[in-house]
């Protein structure tokens, strides 16, 4: 039989599902602003890439819908745009590629291993600890409420138990 984990002061990591959802979001807006408007959208969805997880309370648009934030690892604050931006550079050098004659190669050949390298990274690490967040000094937390088991209830406070 296994003893139970400690448990300290710090959050456990999130589900990946949800790291992997916000980052399909985040992504989807990227996308979004560089095919409106090439090249333009093309740049500005670069420094959405690098700033986003700093902006607004240490969440992208993707962190937020899916209840993830982004806390500086020592300070557990919200990151700043300096921390963003390096945490984010693994992503943003080969979206930038895509300004490139013959962007669409670069981006590939410099996105897939650098896509598959933070997966293993993320995946592999029990705290879920990706390159970008050793870049950046940052770990993602989540700051979502868990769900329920289906059927529990929520008792107030001063509830009598007899009443069942």
């Amino acid at each position: 039989m296994s003893a139970p984990a400690p448990t300290s002061g710090r959050r456990q990591p999130p589900e990946l599902f949800d790291r992997f959802a916000a980052k399909a979001i985040d992504a989807a807006i990227w996308l979004l602003l560089a095919l409106v408007v090439p090249p333009a959208g093309t740049l500005f969805g670069v420094l959405f890439w690098l700033f986003s997880d700093g902006l607004v309370g240490g969440a992208s648009p993707g962190k937020h819908l899916v209840g993830l934030m982004v806390l500086h690892k020592d300070e557990r604050r919200p990151i700043t745009l300096k921390e963003s931006t390096l945490r984010n550079v693994p992503f943003a050098v080969p979206a930038f590629m895509l300004l490139l004659p013959a962007g669409p190669i670069f981006c590939a050949v410099v996105g897939i291993p650098v896509l598959l390298l933070e997966t293993y990274f993320l995946m592999s690490d029990p705290e879920q600890v990706r390159i970008g967040d050793i870049f950046g000094d940052s770990r993602v937390v989540t700051v979502k409420p868990r769900r329920r088991k289906k059927g529990s209830r929520t008792r107030a406070p001063f509830d009598d138990e007899s009443k069942d």
